[in-house]
């Protein structure tokens, strides 16, 4: 049996923002982990997009069968993978084969969905998309409190939790939309996650 899905405080520098996924695509074989993706999506009045890998891990009984008899139904480390699709509509469905690969179908319907992602600045001074995401409904505060949750227990690794926005870091290409709150340019310039500035300023969280 597949898996299923579903089994107002001080300013920060992250960007939380909706996004319309462009595409899903399975990079399992390429990746260390069970199961990975790479996600692209687009924001609204963004020229680029961005894309963000997702994975992790499938919990295995000792016969080396999926474990769907446990808390997460044998997701393991892998929920983040069914928590982007449960966002995309697919909360209750059943998403991989008996192997845990995910089913075709499932990147079609992810297609065009809206959800909310977090982007980050890292610690090489690149923006960066974190991994986790939350639906439309669930709304932007509720990305906030699973972002301070996994901060507060030391994730993402790379994130530079005391980059400070500074006007110097204007862009210096002309004609380019510039927020002197928002990321310098230089070395993102070439970044897959996405380099023009986000519309909009830092995410602001609720004290949750």
């Amino acid at each position: 049996m597949g898996l299923k899905a579903g089994g107002g405080g001080a300013r920060t520098n992250i960007f939380i923002n909706p996004a319309t996924v462009v595409s899903i695509e399975d990079i399992s074989s390429d990746s260390k982990a069970d199961i990975a993706v790479k996600v692209t999506v687009q924001q609204e009045n963004l020229e680029y997009t961005n894309s963000f890998n997702v994975s992790g891990w499938h919990k295995y009984d000792q016969l080396g069968q999926l474990d769907v008899s446990g808390p997460g139904d044998g997701w393991g480390s892998s929920f983040k993978v069914r928590e982007l699709f449960e966002n995309c509509g697919m909360a209750g469905e059943t998403l991989t084969d008996d192997s845990g690969r995910l089913l075709p179908h499932v990147f079609n319907r992810a297609q065009g969905q809206q959800i909310w992602i977090v982007r980050y600045p890292n610690k090489e001074g690149k923006r960066w998309t974190w991994d986790r995401t939350s639906s439309i409904l669930q709304g932007r505060d509720h990305l906030q409190r699973k972002w301070n949750k996994d901060v507060s227990n030391g994730y993402p690794k790379d994130y530079d939790l005391d980059f400070v926005y500074q006007k110097e870091n204007k862009p210096s290409l002309e004609n380019e939309k510039y927020n002197p709150d928002d990321f310098p340019y230089g070395a993102n310039k070439k970044d897959d996650s996405g380099l023009p500035p986000d519309d909009g300023v830092p995410g602001i969280p609720s004290d949750l």
